[in-house]
């Protein structure tokens, strides 16, 4: 929670939030269903025969938009008869938080997670909340060989067919958040106070292997 946002909105500022609610605070927000794509993309290794899936996310982050993600993969695992286990699970990574990034806590994650695959060799499935964290899971992998065995989703992957790795992955419609945004911007500048949440529709790209 920003101070200064916070205050715009006590003072009836024009603001828009994007990718990010603040619970509480009545400001207009343009996004996308964070609970229903995660649970999609949960859904999909269901149905592609996983069964032991692991929430992999950065350490002490607490955005809305984590917060969803973590309720749709919980939500997936109830709706297929699972109790998930947070003792499985992995979220202590610091290296794509921004003020970390330095090279040398890339390969602390990755041995983080080796450790993790190595003591938990019955997790065939992996569902980063973002895709730096997915391609930390995929290094982990390549360095024990087993890159092409085990199952990786997450949000905002690449689809250019020229780039490793590729996984399973939620594609945001980002240049309509952006139009949105603008839009509902524009209608509060000019004098309409009407609270609106846009849920921008997003795609669920499958890797092709």
């Amino acid at each position: 929670y920003n101070n200064e946002i916070l205050r715009l909105s006590l003072r009836k500022f024009p603001v828009v939030l994007i990718d990010r609610r603040l619970k509480g605070v009545p400001l207009s927000y343009v996004g996308t269903d964070n609970y229903k794509a995660a649970k999609d993309l949960i859904d999909n290794l269901f149905n592609t025969g996983h069964k032991n899936i692991c929430y992999v996310a950065p350490k002490s982050i607490e955005t809305s938009t984590v917060a969803d993600r973590l309720k749709g993969f919980v939500d997936s695992h109830l709706e297929h008869g699972i109790i998930t286990n947070e003792s499985y699970w992995i979220t202590d990574l610091v290296s794509t938080l921004p003020y970390f990034n330095e090279e040398n806590l890339i390969q602390q994650d990755i041995e983080k997670v080796k450790n993790f695959i190595l003591t938990h060799p019955a997790t065939t499935g992996y569902f980063a909340v973002e895709y730096g964290i997915a391609r930390i899971i995929y290094s982990a992998m390549r360095e024990l060989g087993i890159e092409n065995k085990k199952a990786i989703v997450c949000f905002d992957g690449v689809s250019n067919s020229n780039m490793t790795p590729q996984f399973t992955y939620v594609e945001q419609g980002q240049y309509k958040i952006g139009k949105m945004s603008i839009e509902v911007l524009s209608e509060c500048m000019n004098g309409k106070s009407l609270l609106k949440t846009v849920l921008v529709p997003y795609n669920i790209i499958v890797e092709n292997k």
